[in-house]
């Protein structure tokens, strides 16, 4: 790791809504969307290249991604 820290206070993320975590490491994706609620599941190695639910939707209490890496 290079020490990289996912800052969220300064991320713009509307409440209830899926961020864009595309570009992502998976470890930071899955910290970000579980904080939020999300249940998260992987594909893959490396940084996040597609996301099941687009940047936006508007997610509920059951809601799941899968997060495709590459």
């Amino acid at each position: 790791s290079n020490g990289h820290q996912v800052n969220l206070e300064t991320m713009e993320i509307p409440a209830g809504r899926i961020p864009d975590v595309r570009g992502m490491t998976g470890r930071d994706a899955i910290y970000l969307l579980e904080n939020l609620g999300v249940r998260v599941t992987l594909r893959g190695t490396g940084r996040v290249r597609r996301q099941s639910l687009l940047p936006g939707y508007r997610f509920s209490d059951d809601t799941s991604i899968t997060l495709f890496l590459g």
